[in-house]
Protein backbone atom coordinates (compact mmCIF):
# COMPACT_ATOMS: atom_id res chain seq x y z
CA UNK A 1 0.00 0.00 0.00
CA UNK A 2 1.41 3.60 -0.91
CA UNK A 3 2.48 5.11 2.11
CA UNK A 4 1.94 9.03 2.36
CA UNK A 5 3.83 11.62 1.33
CA UNK A 6 4.20 13.61 5.05
CA UNK A 7 5.26 10.42 6.66
CA UNK A 8 8.32 9.45 4.75
CA UNK A 9 9.75 13.40 4.79
CA UNK A 10 8.70 14.04 8.37
CA UNK A 11 11.80 11.81 9.84
CA UNK A 12 14.52 13.34 7.67
CA UNK A 13 14.17 17.36 8.34
CA UNK A 14 11.88 20.01 8.53
CA UNK A 15 9.07 20.14 5.41
CA UNK A 16 10.28 22.21 2.20
CA UNK A 17 7.45 23.89 0.46
CA UNK A 18 6.32 22.22 -2.59
CA UNK A 19 8.43 24.07 -5.66
CA UNK A 20 10.70 25.81 -3.39
CA UNK A 21 13.86 26.87 -5.02
CA UNK A 22 15.76 27.71 -2.11
CA UNK A 23 19.42 26.09 -2.42
CA UNK A 24 20.06 22.77 -0.36
CA UNK A 25 23.41 24.51 0.62
CA UNK A 26 22.64 25.90 4.03
CA UNK A 27 19.86 23.10 5.29
CA UNK A 28 22.41 20.15 3.95
CA UNK A 29 24.63 21.86 6.35
CA UNK A 30 22.71 21.51 8.91
CA UNK A 31 21.85 18.04 8.04
CA UNK A 32 17.78 18.33 7.80
CA UNK A 33 17.18 18.04 3.73
CA UNK A 34 13.70 17.23 3.43
CA UNK A 35 14.35 14.83 0.04
CA UNK A 36 11.11 14.45 -0.63
CA UNK A 37 9.78 18.08 -0.25
CA UNK A 38 12.73 19.16 -2.28
CA UNK A 39 11.33 16.45 -5.18
CA UNK A 40 7.75 17.46 -4.83
CA UNK A 41 5.91 20.23 -7.17
CA UNK A 42 5.24 20.37 -11.05
CA UNK A 43 4.03 18.15 -12.96
CA UNK A 44 5.98 14.79 -14.38
CA UNK A 45 6.86 17.03 -17.49
CA UNK A 46 9.55 18.21 -15.16
CA UNK A 47 12.59 16.63 -13.53
CA UNK A 48 12.35 19.57 -11.01
CA UNK A 49 15.38 18.93 -8.78
CA UNK A 50 16.41 15.71 -9.09
CA UNK A 51 20.11 16.81 -10.22
CA UNK A 52 20.50 18.89 -6.55
CA UNK A 53 19.11 15.62 -4.84
CA UNK A 54 21.15 13.07 -6.90
CA UNK A 55 24.25 15.08 -6.21
CA UNK A 56 23.34 15.70 -2.58
CA UNK A 57 22.57 11.91 -2.05
CA UNK A 58 26.03 10.69 -3.60
CA UNK A 59 27.53 12.86 -0.89
CA UNK A 60 25.13 11.67 1.92
CA UNK A 61 24.21 7.69 1.12
CA UNK A 62 22.93 7.11 4.21
CA UNK A 63 19.72 8.84 2.88
CA UNK A 64 19.28 6.42 -0.29
CA UNK A 65 16.73 4.84 1.53
CA UNK A 66 14.49 7.70 1.44
CA UNK A 67 14.62 7.23 -2.35
CA UNK A 68 14.11 3.87 -2.37
CA UNK A 69 10.78 4.56 -0.05
CA UNK A 70 9.75 7.49 -2.22
CA UNK A 71 9.24 5.69 -5.56
CA UNK A 72 5.85 4.09 -3.21
CA UNK A 73 4.27 7.57 -1.80
CA UNK A 74 1.12 8.64 -3.12
CA UNK A 75 2.07 11.72 -5.07
CA UNK A 76 3.31 10.48 -8.43
CA UNK A 77 5.72 13.53 -9.21
CA UNK A 78 7.58 12.82 -6.33
CA UNK A 79 7.68 9.07 -7.53
CA UNK A 80 8.80 9.61 -10.55
CA UNK A 81 11.95 11.77 -9.77
CA UNK A 82 12.69 9.22 -6.55
CA UNK A 83 12.74 6.69 -9.51
CA UNK A 84 15.19 9.31 -12.02
CA UNK A 85 17.81 10.39 -8.62
CA UNK A 86 17.95 6.55 -7.73
CA UNK A 87 18.80 5.48 -11.71
CA UNK A 88 21.62 8.25 -11.95
CA UNK A 89 22.92 7.49 -8.96
CA UNK A 90 22.91 3.91 -9.46
CA UNK A 91 25.27 4.68 -12.61
CA UNK A 92 27.97 5.30 -11.00
CA UNK A 93 27.31 4.05 -7.67
CA UNK A 94 25.78 1.02 -8.17
CA UNK A 95 27.43 -0.53 -4.77
CA UNK A 96 25.02 1.37 -2.68
CA UNK A 97 22.22 -0.63 -4.02
CA UNK A 98 23.12 -4.16 -2.88
CA UNK A 99 20.76 -4.00 0.35
CA UNK A 100 17.67 -2.79 -1.78
CA UNK A 101 18.06 -5.45 -5.04
CA UNK A 102 14.86 -7.16 -3.93
CA UNK A 103 12.94 -3.91 -2.89
CA UNK A 104 13.48 -2.65 -6.10
CA UNK A 105 13.02 -6.34 -8.17
CA UNK A 106 9.41 -5.80 -6.50
CA UNK A 107 8.99 -2.33 -7.09
CA UNK A 108 9.53 -2.91 -10.62
CA UNK A 109 7.35 -5.92 -10.51
CA UNK A 110 4.13 -4.22 -9.04
CA UNK A 111 4.39 -0.83 -10.84
CA UNK A 112 2.42 0.33 -13.57
CA UNK A 113 3.65 4.08 -13.88
CA UNK A 114 5.86 4.53 -16.83
CA UNK A 115 8.41 6.41 -15.41
CA UNK A 116 9.64 4.01 -12.79
CA UNK A 117 9.32 1.12 -15.26
CA UNK A 118 11.69 2.67 -17.13
CA UNK A 119 14.09 3.83 -14.62
CA UNK A 120 13.66 0.62 -13.14
CA UNK A 121 14.62 -1.47 -15.92
CA UNK A 122 17.86 0.28 -16.26
CA UNK A 123 18.92 -0.05 -12.85
CA UNK A 124 18.06 -3.58 -12.18
CA UNK A 125 21.67 -4.63 -13.95
CA UNK A 126 23.40 -2.88 -11.78
CA UNK A 127 22.43 -3.67 -8.65
CA UNK A 128 24.12 -7.34 -8.73
CA UNK A 129 21.11 -9.52 -8.56
CA UNK A 130 21.72 -12.98 -7.31
CA UNK A 131 20.69 -15.94 -9.64
CA UNK A 132 17.32 -16.55 -8.89
CA UNK A 133 16.37 -12.36 -8.97
CA UNK A 134 17.93 -12.28 -12.34
CA UNK A 135 15.80 -14.76 -13.52
CA UNK A 136 12.95 -13.05 -12.53
CA UNK A 137 14.28 -9.53 -13.33
CA UNK A 138 14.65 -11.02 -17.10
CA UNK A 139 11.23 -12.58 -17.27
CA UNK A 140 10.09 -8.87 -15.73
CA UNK A 141 11.61 -7.28 -18.80
CA UNK A 142 10.60 -9.58 -21.33
CA UNK A 143 6.88 -8.49 -20.55
CA UNK A 144 7.97 -4.94 -19.90
CA UNK A 145 8.50 -5.16 -23.81
CA UNK A 146 4.79 -5.21 -24.64
CA UNK A 147 4.47 -1.68 -22.43
CA UNK A 148 2.72 0.73 -24.39
CA UNK A 149 5.46 3.30 -23.42
CA UNK A 150 8.16 3.33 -26.24
CA UNK A 151 11.21 4.44 -23.12
CA UNK A 152 9.93 1.63 -21.27
CA UNK A 153 9.90 -0.71 -23.92
CA UNK A 154 13.05 0.51 -25.47
CA UNK A 155 14.82 0.91 -21.38
CA UNK A 156 13.58 -2.77 -21.32
CA UNK A 157 15.31 -3.97 -24.54
CA UNK A 158 18.72 -2.33 -23.23
CA UNK A 159 18.88 -3.91 -20.06
CA UNK A 160 18.27 -7.16 -21.39
CA UNK A 161 20.96 -6.74 -23.37
CA UNK A 162 23.04 -5.94 -20.02
CA UNK A 163 22.09 -8.82 -18.07
CA UNK A 164 23.39 -11.22 -21.35
CA UNK A 165 26.65 -9.21 -21.13
CA UNK A 166 27.04 -10.32 -17.10
CA UNK A 167 25.72 -14.04 -18.18
CA UNK A 168 26.55 -15.72 -21.19
CA UNK A 169 24.43 -18.54 -20.35
CA UNK A 170 21.84 -16.09 -21.06
CA UNK A 171 22.99 -15.09 -24.61
CA UNK A 172 21.07 -18.30 -26.61
CA UNK A 173 17.57 -16.93 -25.41
CA UNK A 174 18.28 -13.36 -25.73
CA UNK A 175 18.97 -13.81 -28.97
CA UNK A 176 16.31 -15.69 -29.98
CA UNK A 177 14.16 -12.84 -29.00
CA UNK A 178 16.34 -10.22 -30.44
CA UNK A 179 16.12 -11.94 -33.92
CA UNK A 180 12.41 -12.59 -33.47
CA UNK A 181 12.05 -8.89 -32.96
CA UNK A 182 14.42 -7.74 -35.93
CA UNK A 183 12.35 -10.98 -38.59
CA UNK A 184 9.00 -9.22 -37.52
CA UNK A 185 9.96 -5.78 -38.08
CA UNK A 186 7.43 -3.21 -38.02
CA UNK A 187 4.78 -5.69 -38.30
CA UNK A 188 5.51 -6.22 -34.41
CA UNK A 189 3.55 -4.63 -31.92
CA UNK A 190 6.43 -3.58 -29.93
CA UNK A 191 7.84 -2.05 -33.07
CA UNK A 192 5.32 -0.40 -34.33
CA UNK A 193 4.66 1.18 -30.74
CA UNK A 194 8.30 2.43 -30.44
CA UNK A 195 10.47 4.44 -33.01
CA UNK A 196 11.05 1.62 -35.56
CA UNK A 197 14.24 3.68 -36.66
CA UNK A 198 15.71 3.26 -32.65
CA UNK A 199 14.87 -0.62 -32.62
CA UNK A 200 15.93 -1.66 -35.52
CA UNK A 201 19.15 -0.24 -34.75
CA UNK A 202 19.41 -1.45 -31.24
CA UNK A 203 18.77 -4.87 -32.47
CA UNK A 204 21.10 -4.57 -35.43
CA UNK A 205 23.84 -3.46 -32.54
CA UNK A 206 22.79 -5.85 -29.77
CA UNK A 207 23.06 -8.96 -32.12
CA UNK A 208 26.44 -8.23 -33.38
CA UNK A 209 27.57 -7.64 -29.75
CA UNK A 210 25.81 -11.00 -28.81
CA UNK A 211 27.83 -12.86 -31.24
CA UNK A 212 29.92 -15.23 -29.17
Amino acid sequence: MAAALPSLARPFGRAFRKGSMCALGADEREGIVDILGVLAGGDRRSIGRVPEIVSFVLRNPEHLPVLIEGMEVDDEVVRMRCADAAEKISISRPDLFTPFRLQLLELAQTSVQQELRWHLAQMLPRVGLDTNQRNAGVQLLLEYLKDKSRIVATSSMSALFEFAQQDRQLLPRLRTILEHFAAEGSASVIVQRACSRDWVRLITDSLRCLTP
